[in-house]
């Protein structure tokens, strides 16, 4: 009973830091439950594509489809509260306009947009609009759950793996979250892909050999830059592998 409890603590953690979906006012802050909420980051990322893959086909019924897709996209970005979207743009900018560690990691803590973290921004919603509105509305639901649970198991694999590059910056919001990852608690947060994958492999294997190797190509690229990898590198990694696993899906149909 205890141990239940202390997972839907943990739950309760991961969805009110990862989304804005309004929860009771029973959770307390407690950063030994916080830093142990990226386990349930992939059950977030299920949750969300449920919402937004019903939300579809349900505008899809009264709406255009082109409209339909707009509005979910829309109701992604408040539903995340845009924090992925943030950590791209961060990533554009830390990245486009810094060349040493120091230089990338104290643009990326600036609250102001640039031009780089704008155009990343422009070209990312493009191309989701692009590839939703490619995929037809009777499978939106199993590619949604794919492309968000396997984005947000590759952040997780990134934290299990890797090292956050602001060991020393206390007033990071990812410091609660950053800490070493036990093998037990990423095979934990394996378990949505897994569900996924075993009775759809012949479908989506050839998206997530994809989707790893892109995040491969991040990692070692954040690795090589800044020795790591930050909360918006995860975010970055989140959006780039999400939009690797949906238009690997549509290059496969065409």
């Amino acid at each position: 009973m205890k141990f239940i409890k202390r997972q839907i603590e943990i739950l309760f953690a991961s969805i009110l830091y990862f989304t804005r979906i309004p929860l009771p006012h029973i959770f307390q802050y407690k950063p030994e439950i916080v830093n142990r909420a990226i386990i349930y980051f992939p059950v977030i990322g299920l949750l969300i594509a449920l919402m937004s893959g019903y939300l579809i086909i349900g505008l899809d019924a009264i709406l255009p489809y082109n409209i339909a897709v707009i509005l979910t996209m829309v109701f992604n970005v408040m539903i995340t509260g845009a924090l992925h979207n943030d950590g791209l743009a961060d990533v554009a900018d830390g990245f486009g306009g810094g060349w040493k560690k120091e230089q990338i990691l104290t643009i990326m803590k600036d609250s102001h947009i640039g031009a780089y973290g704008t155009i990343a921004l422009i070209l990312f919603f493009i191309t989701e609009y692009a590839t939703i509105i490619s995929i037809p509305v009777y499978s939106i639901i199993l590619l949604f759950m794919f492309a968000h649970v396997v984005s947000r198991t590759m952040s997780a694999l990134t934290v299990f793996v890797g090292k956050y590059a602001r060991i020393n910056d206390s007033t990071s919001r990812a410091a609660d979250v950053a800490k070493p990852m036990k093998l037990s608690s990423f095979l934990f947060a394996l378990i949505p892909l897994v569900a996924i994958l075993v009775p759809y492999i012949k479908l989506l294997w050839i998206p997530t050999i994809s989707v790893v190797v892109v995040w491969f190509l991040l990692f070692i690229y954040f690795k090589r830059r800044i020795g790591g990898y930050t909360g918006d590198c995860l975010g970055t990694i989140q959006q780039i592998t999400y939009l690797t696993s949906l238009i690997t899906i549509v290059a496969i149909w065409q």
